[in-house]
């Protein structure tokens, strides 16, 4: 599938409009009790994620580099699913992390969900639900790193428990 390299209006403003239709997450419990929103999730992090259908722009990648997106904190057991749509091989991953005395050892720990072409010839498709609540970053290469580069769009949902 190849893009061309200017978008047409209507894509745009549909992308503009899916972005603005995104919900921002706060879990209840913020709401209910403020002291246990911040067992929760991190100071300053709340809102939390988007809820719901977002959208991204067109992102373009040289050989051998890596699109680095930052999606938010996520509760636990909250799913995430990132679909793709690129003009290239691209290989995934969504790295779940958690720092200081949230993590196990007291340090930090992460969890990896990647993928290569599950979502439809060379697409990869992310489908997972978080193991823990964290901060999620959504990493985006040529696969193995060596292939050439191209453009992508990704589209995210995040439905929280």
């Amino acid at each position: 599938m190849r893009f061309r390299t200017a978008l047409p209006s209507a894509l745009v403003l549909l992308c503009c409009a899916s972005l603005a239709s995104a919900q921002v997450h706060t879990s209840p419990a913020s709401k209910a009790h403020p002291t246990k929103a911040a067992t929760m999730a991190p100071a300053g992090a709340l809102p939390t994620a988007i809820s719901g259908l977002s959208s991204s722009g067109r992102h373009c990648l040289p050989p051998a580099a890596i699109g680095t997106h930052y999606l938010g904190w996520v509760d636990q057991r909250t799913r995430i699913t990132v679909t793709f749509s690129a003009d290239f091989d691209p290989v995934a991953s969504a790295t779940f992390m958690r720092f200081g005395e949230r993590a196990d050892d007291g340090l930090s720990e992460g969890f990896d969900a990647a993928d290569d072409d599950s979502g439809g010839g060379l697409n990869p498709l992310i489908d997972v639900e978080a193991p823990y609540g964290g901060y999620l970053v959504l990493f985006v290469s040529p696969y193995a790193n060596a292939g050439p580069g191209g453009c992508y769009f990704f589209k995210t949902e995040i439905r929280t428990p």
